[in-house]
């Protein structure tokens, strides 16, 4: 895993959870482009914002000088944006606590549980946070099952009891490929949710490329989610196969 991914990735964690500066649609537009590897239109639409002084630009368009990802590998040129962007302050953000490093409440009886071989494994893959008391967690579930017929899916019950999230379970049995317990909420604290529902795209190295917080809803699905699952090999079934668009 290369370092400045790291380093992106992390960013990316932190223009899902904070306010965007304008214009926000163009930065998410460069972020998505870059999830899908379209190098060409993440350079369009995040050098004129670094060039106007947006910071996460900057941080964003220094990870790709860093690593040359559709420009030339430049590290004096994403050093300097990468100190731009930090001395406006973008924030720093570690990756997600790994599942081992948690100690979990009890599995959710009868369900397939997950672990972290799972979320290193080279496919692209879901991780919903969820919980049975959470009114928009269930709305969001057509959308988390229609994930789950494209990608693995896996389901962490935030500060949850097994009895409840099983009767759940019993209810939407297609939602998610297998499902853990975070009865403590640690794991939610590892992750740095801010409530639940909240969604992550896992890629093929195991590293987060992008996090929603707050209910799927079609649009999103379709403009912020797929984006980060189209035209990228994944393993289903001991099939190898090629992840598109909904009709």
């Amino acid at each position: 895993m290369k370092t400045g991914r790291a380093i992106f990735i992390a960013l990316t964690l932190a223009a899902a959870a904070l306010p965007l500066p304008v214009p926000a649609q163009d930065l998410q537009k460069g972020i998505a482009a870059y999830g899908r590897s379209d190098f060409e239109v993440a350079l369009q639409e995040l050098r004129p914002l670094a060039e106007q002084g947006d910071a996460y630009a900057q941080y964003f368009l220094g990870f790709m000088y860093l690593n040359g990802d559709g420009v030339s590998k430049d590290e004096a040129e994403a050093r300097r944006l990468l100190q731009l962007a930090k001395a406006q302050g973008v924030p720093e953000f570690s990756l997600p606590t790994t599942l081992s490093s948690v100690q979990l409440a009890n599995p959710i009886t009868g369900y397939p549980e997950f672990d972290d071989e799972d979320l290193n494994a080279s496919t692209v893959k879901i991780v919903n946070f969820t919980a049975s008391w959470c009114a928009p967690c269930k709305s969001e579930y057509p959308y988390l099952q229609e994930l789950n017929r494209r990608v693995p899916t896996y389901g962490i019950f935030y500060k949850d009891n097994v009895v409840n999230a099983m009767a759940l379970l019993d209810e939407e049995p297609s939602t998610f490929t297998a499902t853990m317990l975070d009865g403590p909420g640690r794991l939610g604290l590892g992750w740095r949710i801010h409530g639940v529902p909240e969604t992550y795209v896992i890629d093929e190295n195991g590293v987060v490329i992008f996090r929603r917080v707050g209910p799927l809803s079609r649009e999103a699905l379709e403009t912020e989610i797929l984006p980060f699952i189209q035209n990228r090999t994944v393993w289903t079934g001991g099939a190898t196969v090629s992840v598109n668009s909904p009709e």
